[in-house]
């Protein structure tokens, strides 16, 4: 009779289990489809049925973001974050809520989701959450900061030093007859116009006629060069 029992239950758990993937295979055809308030439905019962889904929740949550419910939405991905030892999926809901608050304009609570800038989207929320408050300079303090930060040494080295040093060198090429010079000596005064630190323009040339004093000009190399500026 025990035994009877125990392959019952075997049984019943494998039904469910089979219906739990089926029900889980027409949720993510939804979800592709953007049949978002069918995948609502069907990943609402997945997670009804096992409430620590937590790819699940996080289904669900981007389901109801895309039907505009965003307090819905939000209690999902909390639950998901929460729950999951998954790094990855406890990332992509806090970029998704951030998204979502973005998207309904409600910056001040986007900003709870983006703090760790744990991903490049994160980071672009932040700032953009920023830039909706209007704190714009934070925004750009913030990204600099994480620049910096992951930046290999010689390159931190490099982007640190252009603050001291704010000569820069802007480089062209004209070749052949299709632009004469009157380009490289507009493309000089706009640079000295509106490009902050501008020291010099060097143009690679294979006729320096025309150019004006500010254009320092150099014979284009005699070795063999494709012509990738065409």
């Amino acid at each position: 009779r025990q035994q009877r029992t125990r392959l019952k239950r075997q049984q019943t758990q494998a039904a469910m289990a089979a219906q739990t993937d089926s029900l889980r295979k027409f949720a993510i055809l939804a979800s592709k489809a953007k049949m978002h308030a069918k995948a609502e439905e069907l990943w609402q019962r997945l997670v009804d049925a096992n409430n620590e889904d937590g790819a699940a929740r996080y289904n669900l949550a981007n389901a109801q973001s895309a039907l505009g419910k965003l307090d819905a939405a939000l209690t999902h991905y909390d639950a998901a974050i929460r729950e999951t030892d998954d790094a990855a999926l406890a990332k992509a809901c806090r970029a998704n809520a951030s998204c979502a608050c973005i998207k309904a304009q409600e910056p001040d609570r986007a900003l709870q989701y983006c703090q760790e800038m744990d991903s490049p989207t994160a980071l672009y929320n932040l700032n953009t959450a920023l830039r909706q408050l209007g704190r714009q300079d934070e925004a750009i303090r913030i990204t600099w900061a994480k620049i910096l930060g992951d930046a290999p040494p010689k390159l931190r080295d490099y982007i640190q030093s252009r603050g001291r040093d704010r000569s820069i060198t802007v480089v062209c090429v004209k070749w052949g007859a299709k632009y004469d010079a009157t380009y490289v000596n507009k493309l000089a005064r706009s640079c000295r116009r509106h490009l902050q630190g501008m020291g010099r323009l060097v143009c690679f040339t294979d006729d320096d006629a025309g150019l004006d004093d500010i254009v320092e000009a150099r014979s284009l190399p005699t070795t063999t060069m494709k012509a990738w500026w065409l």
